[in-house]
């Protein structure tokens, strides 16, 4: 007796065994997907929790006040719990606090006195997200530090000898005094503290018929230096020493002379009294 095969009963198997597959190769591309792009969510251990923040806070309000010589302090609001720093220039950036908190305030210090600063706000919420303000600007009080070095002018050397030589300038406010000259090794002249604004150094012990090269040196009363453009003059020739023997012959013959002619007139006035 034959045995009659049942076709729809296999149908159905392969009907079964195509969807469990096909579920199955949705499933994985479904967890591939997630695995490739992250997850949705702001955690990375499974699905079901918030959104992840990637807003930034908002910043208003920043402002500048109690500015002294040496330090402001600068404000500011937003929107969200988030840190406070403060970017300034000339200068660095503040310590960063880390507190979160929507109102913000950060004392700068160690400012210089009359200056101009320019700042600019930041601040980051608790998921690292940072705002940074548009640059804004203050400016400190009292008068702003000398840094400006004197200008020197009209540099001359004057009074030139065989040993010494006067050298002169001009500068545009008080300073002190000094030059600086050499033939082959520097020497420098003693510091003149006198802050003046014409300026007068002698040169001694110079040797004769040496060139000497120099820089005249001035600092104004906040210690900022200036250095002239390096200039040259030449000694003169030492004097000829004395010929003391030829001095002395002429001495000796003056001497002779005078007292021989004495005697001839003593005589001669002597002999006409016997006669």
């Amino acid at each position: 007796m034959r045995k009659v095969k049942k076709v729809g009963s296999n149908k159905k198997a392969v009907a079964g065994m195509l969807t469990a597959f096909l579920v199955l190769t949705l499933a994985l591309i479904g967890f591939a997907t997630e695995e490739t792009t992250g997850s949705p969510y702001g955690y990375g251990g499974g699905g079901g929790g918030e959104p992840r923040d990637t807003t930034p806070p908002v910043i208003s309000g920043e402002s500048a006040s109690d500015v002294t010589d040496t330090s402001a302090t600068i404000s500011w609001i937003t929107d969200e719990p988030s840190t406070s720093q403060v970017e300034y220039w000339p200068g660095s950036l503040s310590a960063l606090d880390k507190t979160l908190v929507t109102s913000h305030s950060v004392t700068l210090t160690n400012l210089a006195p009359g200056t101009t600063y320019y700042y600019k706000t930041m601040s980051a919420d608790d998921a690292g997200n940072l705002a940074v303000s548009d640059e804004r600007t203050f400016t400190t009080s009292g008068v702003a530090p000398d840094t400006t070095p004197p200008v020197i002018s009209d540099v001359s050397v004057s009074d030139v000898t065989d040993d010494s030589a006067v050298i002169s300038w001009i500068t545009d406010e008080p300073s002190t005094s000094q030059v600086e000259y050499w033939v082959t090794t520097s020497s420098l002249s003693p510091l003149d503290p006198s802050l003046v604004t014409s300026h007068s150094v002698t040169l001694t012990d110079l040797t004769p018929e040496a060139t000497y090269h120099y820089k005249v040196k001035s600092a104004d009363a906040t210690g900022n230096l200036a250095v002239s453009d390096e200039y040259t003059f030449t000694t003169l020739a030492a004097p000829a020493p004395a010929n003391w023997a030829l001095i002395g012959g002429i001495i000796g013959g003056v001497v002779v002379a005078g007292g021989l002619a004495w005697y001839l007139l003593w005589w001669r006035r002597r002999g006409s009294y016997i006669g």
